[in-house]
């Protein structure tokens, strides 16, 4: 039976992200027998004031909503971006990942969604190096998913640049790889990669994964016309099914 490891994103768990995912989730088990694997984000968040942004205008909802996060186990990510471009706790969360896997695997595909899709297309480029013994994925499905990035001009700011550039050629002209984490972002070949976005995502613009899909020699790309969420509709996941059977039939054949 294919086994596949799921990637929650920021301020999710790994059961919040089975229960956003339901569509996928349901064709993948029901229809096509695989086995999904959701687990949860090692970085525990201490403190509303380390979120990136305000839950509420409102101090004494924003409050209410940090209460209601902590008590849903969902203060919770793959690390903390600063305003330095670093990124806290990642290595932890490698490997953390890296233990997951070699404790419960071999996988035979991932799936992330936002952090966590950047997450996947991370352990899918490494995967061999970080686990020796484990083989290449068969797929890669990556949810709003985004490389690490940095300013080229050290008077530019990374967040300006990612809100206001739409065209991808003169975003690829702005930015850079951050050079800590570029090694990751080195395509394996033999993974079948695949970029799931919204055209009106605001929390990762489009060009943001844009930018992610340029580094690959080969990726399928996949677009619906809504914003940062886990397409749900059959019609529009169908096609994504059938990309993961042709991926793991392939697979088995071998």
């Amino acid at each position: 039976m294919p086994k596949l490891l799921c990637l929650p994103g920021f301020l999710q768990s790994g059961t919040v992200f089975a229960e956003k995912s339901s569509g996928i989730r349901k064709l993948l088990t029901k229809k096509l027998g695989y086995e999904l694997d959701y687990i949860d984000p090692p970085v525990v968040i201490s403190s509303k004031e380390q979120l990136p942004f305000k839950l509420s205008a409102d101090p004494q909802e924003e409050a209410e909503r940090w209460d209601d996060v902590v008590a849903k186990n969902l203060n919770r990510c793959w690390w903390l971006h600063t305003a330095r471009d670093e990124y806290e706790s990642f290595d932890d969360s490698v490997a953390h990942v890296i233990n997951h896997i070699q404790q419960n695997g071999p996988y035979d595909g991932i799936i992330g969604f936002s952090q966590g899709a950047a997450m996947s297309a991370i352990i899918a480029n490494s995967i061999e190096k970080l686990v020796p013994g484990h083989g290449p994925f068969a797929i890669t499905v990556a949810f709003s998913p985004f490389a690490f990035t940095v300013p080229k001009n050290a008077g530019d700011e990374m967040s300006k640049l990612n809100s206001e550039i739409k065209d991808l050629e003169e975003y690829k002209s702005r930015v850079e790889l951050n050079p800590r984490f570029s090694k990751y972002f080195v395509p394996e070949a033999s993974t079948k990669t695949v970029a799931v976005y919204g055209t009106e995502d605001a929390v990762v613009p489009p060009v943001r994964t844009e930018y992610l899909c340029s580094l690959y020699p080969q990726i399928e790309i996949v677009k619906h016309d809504g914003g940062h969420y886990m397409p749900n509709k059959k019609l529009f996941l169908n096609p994504i099914v059938e990309l993961f059977k042709d991926a793991l039939d392939s697979k088995l054949a071998l």
